[in-house]
Order: structure tokens, then sequence, then C-alpha cells
């Protein structure tokens, strides 16, 4: 959907989701489903361990959002390779 020079298009599948879910359309041209929104973007990933991220930390990084405010928790999992 997006492509490497978009704004998210090299940056990771959870980018190209934040702007799926809040793009403006002001400079890319794309506009989401809630234009504007704010968006409290939580990594969990870990590139030192085996497969990266474990449920725990989906859901140690799902429950630090709520406790920041988060209404909407969107997890964007992207499996390398599969793009």
């Amino acid at each position: 959907m997006l492509s490497a020079t978009s704004p998210g298009g090299s940056t990771g599948h959870g980018t190209d989701m934040s702007l799926v879910i809040a793009g403006t359309g002001a400079g890319t041209g794309y506009e989401g489903v809630a234009p504007g929104v704010k968006i409290l973007p939580v990594k969990v990933f870990h590139a030192d361990r085996p497969g990266g991220i474990r449920a725990s930390d989906r859901g140690r990084g799902s429950g630090w959002a709520v406790d920041h405010g988060a209404k909407v928790v969107n997890v964007s999992l992207e499996h390398p390779g599969s793009m």
C-alpha cells in the first residue's frame, strides 16, 4: 500500500499503520480513518531476542499504553520477509 518513498514506507509496519489510522492528508495525500487523532507509539520489539517479541511483551506494552491514556490500542505485528 505504501511505497518506500512515502512517510512510513521504510520505517516499519507500525508507522505505516499510524498513517492509515491518523493520516490527515497534509503532505502525503493519505487520509486515515480517524484523521488527526493522537498516536501514542509503543515499541516492544527486542532485536537481541530470538523471535524479537513474546506475548508478555505485547501485554506489557498494551498495559503501559492504557496506563498513559490510550483509549484504543492497535497492535501491529510484522514478520521479517512477510512484506
